[in-house]
């Protein structure tokens, strides 16, 4: 509950992207945890492909 909460307290960051696309739920999790969630600038999920068979690129994902 104390990452919620922490979550929850930041700010509501717009739904909007500046040129009126809504963010995806990716976009909307980065914003909330200050990019915590991102391997070399990139969504863990975007590097599963490419890199899978990189274990140190995996390991940072994890």
């Amino acid at each position: 509950m104390v990452i919620l909460n922490k979550l929850f307290a930041r700010a509501n960051p717009s739904l909007n992207k500046s040129d009126v696309r809504v963010k995806t739920s990716g976009e909307r999790i980065t914003v909330l945890t200050g990019g915590a969630n991102l391997v070399d600038g990139k969504q863990t999920w975007d590097l599963a492909q490419d890199k899978k068979d990189d274990i140190e690129c995996m390991k940072r994902c994890c």
